[in-house]
């Protein structure tokens, strides 16, 4: 990029030289996904009873049936 410009740096010739830097993220990508994953299930696991409780209070209550 310093050499050639910002533009090289983001051409395809650029890319195909750096076949090995991509894939030596792989690894560390991978890694935050699964972090990102696990945190969003955390949050889901942690807020259910709040969504339970939610749901309760806004259901109807039954209304007794009319005496025959």
């Amino acid at each position: 990029m310093f050499e050639h410009g910002f533009a090289y740096a983001r051409s395809n010739a650029f890319y195909s030289k750096t076949l090995l830097w991509q894939w030596l993220r792989l690894p560390g990508d991978v890694l935050f996904a699964l972090g990102a994953l696990l945190m969003a299930w955390d949050f889901i696991v942690k807020l259910r009873p709040l969504f339970w409780q939610a749901a309760e209070r806004t259901e109807p209550t039954p209304r007794p049936e009319p005496a025959e």
